[in-house]
């Protein structure tokens, strides 16, 4: 929307101080709404620290993948790989959000549900993160991902596309 966009960026240029939670999106609100470098200031997301290390109690790999269900979040594409390839990993998909329903659709007509699990939105993350080996974030745009943080809290490899904040969480080969 046109009218939209024109009130964003009077909003942004007419401000004293913008605030982000990564240097990714500096760039991103420099080129789309023309606004000088030194209007931004980043702080990062705090996470709690009441996390603890869990041992994975189950034989079977799961994955979990917590996210909101919007379209850019990447869920069809990691069920679209799963489809495509035999394997046992079992993963767990938390949250909820507007693509939700079609991705359980996908997962039906594809008979994935013996390996995908939807789970509402929870309050204690750690529950969930107990049951599994290792996070996925298919994001294709991300700013700086709290889930991560908290996963990487509890000790969860993360597996991340290379886009927005996420390089400054994930290392290859390391975390």
């Amino acid at each position: 929307n046109r009218a939209f966009e024109y009130l964003l960026r009077k909003t942004y240029q007419d401000a004293t101080r913008i605030i982000v939670n990564s240097d990714h999106l500096i760039e991103e609100f420099r080129s789309r709404f023309r606004i000088p470098q030194q209007k931004f200031t980043v702080i990062y997301n705090g996470i709690g620290t009441e996390y603890v290390k869990h041992k994975k109690e189950n034989d079977s790999v799961s994955a979990v993948v917590i996210s909101n269900f919007h379209e850019y979040k990447g869920h069809s594409i990691l069920l679209e790989c799963m489809s495509e390839i035999d394997t046992a990993l079992r993963i767990i998909l938390v949250g909820n959000g507007k693509s939700k329903e079609n991705c359980e659709k996908y997962v039906l007509e594809h008979n994935l549900n013996d390996r995908v699990i939807f789970a509402d939105e929870c309050r204690d993350v750690s529950k969930v993160l107990t049951e599994c080996h290792f996070a996925i974030h298919p994001s294709i745009t991300e700013g700086l991902s709290n889930a991560i943080r908290e996963e990487m809290l509890d000790g969860l490899p993360v597996i991340a596309f290379n886009i927005g904040g996420n390089p400054i969480l994930v290392k290859d080969k390391v975390s």
